[in-house]
């Protein structure tokens, strides 16, 4: 059986900090989902890097879309 070194977020955690995205906003109107998915993957980089694991090229912004627009 394989260990995770860390963790996923908790319900909780992840929309308590999706709500403190969405009062970032300044309660303008947006996507909820978006601010789901902007939480979990913030929330799951932080994890990895208290657990000294390297985020994937997906949360470096290494993308080759993201490559191109800082071009």
């Amino acid at each position: 059986m394989t260990t995770i070194p860390y963790a996923r977020p908790r319900r909780k955690t992840i929309s308590d900090c999706a709500y403190f995205i969405y009062l970032h906003r300044d309660q303008s109107q947006g996507d909820a989902v978006s601010d789901w998915f902007q939480a979990e993957h913030q929330l799951m980089a932080d994890l990895k890097q208290d657990a000294g694991i390297a985020p994937d090229a997906s949360m470096r912004g290494d993308r080759p879309a993201d490559t191109a627009q800082r071009a």
